[in-house]
């Protein structure tokens, strides 16, 4: 037995082999996706090298495989001591299975279809989230992903939303947080510089007066681009001024809003009056419009994203540069979902359509078409000019998806045909093309609308974790 595991490897050697975390190798064991056998002295996991090397090959890793032996010395990013003078530059000590501040395909997908949660890290400090506009807390997911891949375990505060299938996602999600069903303003019903109302004192006591990372993504529609009836003047868009007095009440580290890129522009100023309240609070305030596609999303979709911090300025430059990615088509998040659905289930099947859809759906298929013809459309389309070419369109497989919204079951609400197959996504296959993970679930009663809603009003978890991550390398969260 001894000289049959002569060249096996252990688990962190393995997990350097294929360029992903020794979790994710772990959860691979769980789901039979990689076996590992026991040293028959000490008990550890050991793994056969040839093994390793197939999975290397059978994936969409395009990982170079490095055999045992020649493995070179892994990045880490030691804590400086914690002295006064110093502690602006005080980050935790990481192992790193990469270069820091880059990711893999292989890592990517690993965690992208990941069946179990990662375990939480044994003696890691928990940093304390709370999230404003939580919907069904997948932007939540990716600022935790993020801050355990920076060496923190996440603790879910809070979540506020007026959705209430939205909460009860949240709450299934992340039981031991409070999930608040309330409009965020009967919550938060201060003045910036005044003292805390009776309503903000009682909610401080349920949830503490504490957190390391604030984050909201007020709702949109009044800024999108899709609206074109209140777009830059809804009266919703003033939620946006509630992250600054959450500011003030929570203190925390860092704070993140995200929204869609006409934010910028509404007729109120939300986003230069939050800056102004944010600045008188000592924060530095950083905005950005992103290219998700730039970090692995392979989706085409654009978020408008504002971070203050204390100790200095986000930097975005210094971040992308770090991170930036080549586009994913979608067939690298859906192709082994091709054989997963299941008409029995809501999450793995799709939108039953009307006889005229499914013609049209038939027609895209049998004439190799992604848009479809004038012809074949709604007389209001037939009849005049549009401006609504990718509406009843089919999704290019090797393309990343448009912006997945909560009409992605619908195919006159944009071009969300399956590429490969005659009908419309799953939302199991929306969630993968926004970048949220399989172990993500949602309540069994929850209907299939309000499944497609909470996944299409959702900033894509990457989102999160690129800033909480970028934020750990630059010393402006410790």
């Amino acid at each position: 037995m001894k000289s049959n595991l002569k060249n096996y490897v252990r688990i962190k050697t393995a997990a350097d082999l294929l360029a992903v975390t020794p979790q994710t190798i772990r959860n691979w064991v769980t789901t039979g996706r990689l076996s590992a056998v026991r040293h028959p002295v000490n008990g550890y996991r050991l793994f056969d090298p040839r093994q390793l090397q197939q999975l290397a090959s059978s994936t969409n890793c395009r990982v170079p495989f490095t055999p045992p032996g020649a493995l070179t010395t892994k990045a880490t990013v030691t804590a400086a001591k914690n002295t006064p003078s110093k502690r602006s530059s005080l980050t935790p000590t990481v192992a790193c299975d990469r270069v820091m501040g880059s990711w893999t395909l292989g890592q990517d997908l690993a965690w992208l279809t990941a069946p179990i949660k990662p375990k939480p890290l044994s003696k890691a400090k928990s940093m304390l989230i709370g999230d404003a506009f939580c919907g069904g807390g997948i932007f939540s997911l990716g600022i935790e992903e993020g801050l355990r891949r920076s060496g923190f375990n996440a603790k879910h505060c809070f979540g506020i939303d007026f959705e209430p299938d939205a909460i009860r996602a949240y709450e299934h999600n992340f039981s031991g947080a409070v999930a608040r069903l309330a409009d965020v303003t009967d919550i938060v019903d201060g003045v910036m510089g005044n003292a805390a109302t009776p309503n903000e004192r009682l909610f401080q006591r349920e949830v503490g007066k504490k957190l390391d990372v604030l984050i909201g993504g007020p709702p949109c529609q009044g800024h999108s681009d899709l609206n074109n009836h209140t777009r830059r003047s809804d009266a919703k868009n003033e939620l946006y001024f509630s992250m600054g007095r959450l500011a003030e009440l929570f203190k925390p580290q860092i704070v993140i809003i995200e929204n869609v890129p006409g934010v910028a522009h509404d007729k109120g100023g939300v986003v230069q009056l939050t800056t102004r309240c944010l600045l008188e609070l000592g924060y530095c305030v950083s905005t950005q419009v992103i290219d998700l596609r730039q970090i692995g999303v392979p989706q085409k979709r654009r978020r408008f994203v504002l971070v203050a911090t204390k100790r200095k300025g986000f930097d975005y430059g210094v971040a992308l540069a770090s991170k930036r990615l080549e586009a994913r088509p979608i067939s690298w998040a859906l192709q082994d979902l091709l054989a997963a659905y299941d008409e029995f289930s809501t999450y793995n099947s799709s939108s039953v359509h009307s006889p005229e859809n499914k013609r049209r759906i038939d027609y895209l298929f049998e004439h190799d078409l992604y848009d479809l013809p004038n012809s074949e459309r709604p007389p209001c389309h037939r009849d005049k000019k549009h401006s609504y070419g990718a509406v009843y369109g089919r999704m290019h497989w090797d393309d990343a998806a448009p912006t997945i919204t909560g009409g992605f079951g619908s195919t006159g609400q944009g071009r969300f045909v399956h590429p490969k197959s005659r009908r419309t996504l799953t939302p199991h296959e929306a969630c993968r093309l926004q970048f949220v993970p399989d172990y993500y679930s949602f309540p069994a009663a929850l209907g299939r609308r309000s499944m497609q809603q909470i996944i299409g009003n959702a900033a894509p978890p990457r989102l999160g974790q690129f800033i909480i991550e970028s934020a750990v390398i630059q010393g402006l969260l410790s």
